[in-house]
């Protein structure tokens, strides 16, 4: 599954997609966060420019208390990189639009 863009997860989704995806960055956040809102185009420009290698994936912390809670997730935004479905990089707080990108480039690079 390589979609353009990204796409939106659940806790029902949640381990499916992240499964069956080779390659993915999910960004836990919430509505009311203003960092997020502030990585929110970053991460839809970053989605964009690697379509067809990493696929990426949002999925709101509040709403979806399951897969937060299994996960640690303590802060947002929070992003999570998996490479065949297990975690291989994690960044807590906004960051760079270069940092992002540096995730992906590690993502694509692990084995």
């Amino acid at each position: 599954m390589k979609p353009n863009g990204v796409i939106h997860l659940t806790d029902e989704t949640y381990n499916k997609i992240v499964s069956e995806t080779p390659t993915i960055i999910i960004d836990f956040y919430t509505e009311w966060c203003g960092p997020c809102r502030l990585m929110a185009p970053i991460v839809d420009q970053i989605a964009e420019e690697y379509t067809g290698k990493v696929t990426f994936a949002k999925i709101n912390a509040q709403n979806n208390p399951q897969t937060s809670l299994k996960l640690g997730i303590t802060g947002v935004p929070t992003f999570i990189g998996y490479k065949n479905g297990k975690p291989v990089i994690k960044a807590v707080g906004a960051i760079r639009r270069q940092g992002l990108e540096k995730m992906a480039k590690q993502l694509l690079k692990s084995e």
